[in-house]
């Protein structure tokens, strides 16, 4: 098995693992890196910009992932060569009542439990079950005052002071006990809430957190959403603090196209090492689900090595690989900076098999 390569906060992390790549290449089939999880399908929020309600709105009714069968598939991920299980996807996490469970035992086994979240069910008692396990997590905070916040999130009255609260809690907790855990925030900055930007920016700042990422709304057409002028000397004053990351690609300037750059990779490989799993065991590559029939098995049909390794998720992948589609998916793509590294590293080199 490969050494085990720290790892970053989003972003693509193939880098570190040139022999998981390699062996790739022989024809052998090595697990995913990663695995973005989403255990919970339903969330307290009702965020204005939320990719997977673009496609599939949420149910009012949560659904909740099978306990027993996900400390099975742990345990198969980590025995496979797996290294991360990010939290996230289609709702919010921390409403799992076992998400406590799940990242003590991923972390007992010695993967990296990474998370996204609201940050409003992480409260006070929970700290001590969940930061000591936590390599990383992001908050996702759409709004620098409580008044934008609320029209943002469409949460329940009193969420910011509530977010802002658990989060000074959380990096209190963090820093008095000297853990490794990483945290940052993130901000999707659109019409309705650029003008709170600053306050956001204050109250990172704060709270003495890990990261600040800014970006653009990413619309269900798939475009950009058209910039407002007056926020770039937010967005250039906010990057002044070396925490804070603006995805300056995301914000066209004034007479710039708002679609999205062509995907410049000829092949999509990077599915290889980074997967998915819904709230009902579900395994898919991607987001290309979100507009195409894109599963390739379930939990409660078969053992993820079985899934893994199964004809038909190979016949999926040869599909995908070809990046036939790639106009469409390129909109949405999880992995384009592996499909862009593996383009880089592999120099016209073809996987086997």
């Amino acid at each position: 098995m490969e050494a085990k390569a720290p790892i970053k906060i989003g972003g693509g992390k193939l880098a570190q693992h040139q022999a998981r790549v390699e062996a790739w290449l022989r024809g052998e089939n090595p697990a995913p890196l990663t695995i973005e999880v989403s255990p919970v399908g339903g969330c307290n929020h009702n965020c204005r910009h939320c990719g997977p309600q673009l496609f599939n709105p949420y149910d009012p009714a949560k659904t909740f992932m099978d306990r027993q069968l996900f400390i099975q598939f742990l345990n198969d991920f980590h025995a496979m060569g797996g290294q991360e299980i990010y939290f996230a996807g289609n709702g919010e996490p921390l409403l799992h009542p076992q998400f406590d469970q799940f990242m003590a035992h991923g972390h007992q086994l010695g993967l990296d439990m990474t998370f996204s979240s609201n940050a409003i069910p992480l409260v006070e008692k929970r700290y001590s079950r969940i930061l000591p396990n936590t390599t990383w997590a992001r908050f996702s905070v759409n709004g620098g005052d409580a008044e934008t916040y609320q029209l943002i999130h469409q949460g329940a009255a009193g969420d910011f002071d509530r977010m802002l609260g658990n989060l000074a809690g959380a990096v209190s907790y963090r820093n008095a006990h000297k853990l490794p855990t990483r945290l940052a925030m993130q901000m999707v900055v659109y019409d309705e809430n650029w003008r709170s930007l600053p306050g956001l920016v204050e109250q990172f700042q704060k709270l003495g957190m890990d990261r600040l990422i800014i970006r653009n709304r990413i619309n269900k057409n798939g475009q950009k959403n058209p910039t407002e002028p007056a926020l770039f000397p937010l967005l250039e004053a906010a990057a002044e603090d070396s925490r804070i990351e603006v995805r300056w690609k995301s914000f066209p300037r004034e007479g710039e196209p708002l679609d999205l750059p062509p995907a410049n990779w000829h092949r999509c490989y990077g599915i290889q090492f980074r997967s998915n799993m819904d709230h009902l065991g579900n395994f898919n590559p991607c987001f290309r689900h979100w507009y195409k029939p894109s599963d390739f098995g379930n939990l409660h049909d078969a053992r993820f090595p079985e899934i893994w390794n199964s004809p038909g998720k190979k016949q999926l992948f040869t599909e995908i690989y070809r990046a036939e589609d790639i106009s469409d998916c390129a909109k949405w793509c999880q992995v384009s900076f592996d499909n862009l590294y593996l383009q880089e590293a592999l120099d016209g080199r073809e996987p086997k098999g």
